[in-house]
């Protein structure tokens, strides 16, 4: 079985110059389905459990581009993001804030609400 992650991976601060050769070596880490720096890579379901040392390796390969990691996990409370450069890493899990109840913010149902009406489940 294992424990299934989508990831998602931009580059910020990318040399001109190493475009080509950090596109090839992204390729070579046989992770990701076909990206560019331009739109970023990502890939679904993926047990990929050596993300962070396969990144650092990356960052550590082309020391002045950062790079961004996103992950969405199995779990819904399963969401992070860590960003890599010069074979450095720091890590932030996702913080989920749900708006206080505002009575003013009720919108007025645009269904049918008669009492002998059924649950959409109900037999």
């Amino acid at each position: 079985m294992g424990y299934y992650t989508d990831f998602e991976l931009t580059v910020d601060r990318v040399n001109p110059l190493l475009r080509a050769d950090l596109e090839e070596e992204i390729r070579k880490m046989n992770v990701f389905d076909p990206g560019n720096v331009d739109t970023g890579w990502s890939v679904n379901a993926a047990k990929w459990y050596d993300h962070d040392e396969d990144m650092l390796l990356l960052s550590r390969r082309f020391p002045d581009t950062v790079f961004t990691l996103y992950g969405y996990g199995d779990s819904i409370d399963d969401r992070w993001v860590s960003y890599y450069k010069s074979g450095a890493q720091q890590y932030a899990e996702a913080v989920i804030i749900y708006a206080d109840f505002d009575e003013n913010q009720l919108v007025p149902a645009q269904i049918d609400l008669s009492s002998d009406k059924k649950y959409s489940y109900q037999t």
